[in-house]
């Protein structure tokens, strides 16, 4: 039975200040882009389903090659501590509780939008079981394929429909306030504030995606910072969207590529920096 292996000698001054700092700069791309540049929000709702469910096999993709980094050559913990781990990493890199906080943030009403987050919660637990799963029976290759595939048909017609749904359902059953959108881009203080302090949710998640990608001696800086700058993105499931929107979307191909793409290179600065910060605060030798 495997432990998780220690960091004892983390240097947890220098993992804070690399923490705020990738935080704040990652979102900042977003809020400049969106608030000072004038980027619209992407057209999600003109994006066909499939396209979308491509986008999800992506995210589950990402899922599998994290688990298998955490697994393979030697398992960095007890399966079910790396399937606990990448289910954190995955919901909060996703901004799964900010989701639900900031729509009550805007609407004033926040029973609902929080009580919304736990068909997404229990998602992610199945998904993320899968992928451990497969990351530790199978090979590399066959991870990615067969785990991928499982992930999705399980997500898509088990889970949504008999888990989910009446999840969701009985939710919508309890009569909770519902408040339309009182605050509109570009927005003031009072929703800037909060959006920046709950952006420590992903920044967090970011940081656990690195302990269990992470392996002392395994990378260079350069292939450690590139994983995880790409890893981040597809685990959010924003990696490929501004090429979606460029082909399909109602605006310009540029308007719509870069309306998507504020979002994408907010999550690729996060795990950029959150490689960064892990590299500078974690001592070589350590695991």
């Amino acid at each position: 039975m495997h432990e998780l292996r220690p960091t004892h000698t983390i240097r947890w001054p220098l993992l804070l200040v690399g923490a705020v700092l990738t935080g704040v700069v990652a979102l900042s791309v977003h809020v400049v882009m969106l608030q000072v540049i004038g980027i619209p929000y992407p057209a999600l709702g003109a994006i066909p389903k499939w396209l979308l469910s491509c986008n999800g096999v992506t995210s589950y993709i990402a899922v599998v090659v994290l688990a298998l980094l955490a697994a393979k050559p030697t398992p960095l913990a007890a399966a079910w501590v790396r399937w606990l781990l990448l289910t954190v990493a995955y919901l909060m890199i996703r901004e799964t509780l900010r989701a639900g906080i900031m729509e009550g943030v805007v609407t004033t009403t926040y029973a609902k939008p929080l009580l919304g987050v736990l068909p997404n919660i229990v998602l992610g637990l199945v998904v993320c079981g899968i992928a451990t799963v497969a990351a530790d029976r199978l090979p590399r290759w066959a991870a990615v394929v067969f785990g991928t595939a499982a992930m999705y048909a399980v997500a898509t017609w088990l889970v949504r429909p008999y888990l989910m749904a009446p999840l969701t359902a009985w939710i919508g059953s309890l009569g909770l306030p519902e408040g339309d959108e009182v605050y509109k881009a570009p927005y003031g203080f009072h929703v800037l504030l909060p959006a920046y302090l709950t952006f420590a949710e992903a920044v967090l998640g970011a940081f656990v995606a690195c302990r269990l990608a992470w392996r002392s001696g395994r990378y260079a800086l350069a292939g450690f910072a590139v994983a995880m700058t790409f890893l981040v993105p597809f685990l959010h499931a924003t990696a490929l969207l501004p090429v979606w929107l460029a082909i399909v979307g109602p605006l310009p191909w540029w308007e719509g590529f870069l309306s998507a793409f504020q979002f994408s290179l907010e999550h690729a600065v996060l795990g950029l920096g959150a490689a960064f910060a892990w590299w500078w605060a974690v001592p070589r030798g350590e695991h």
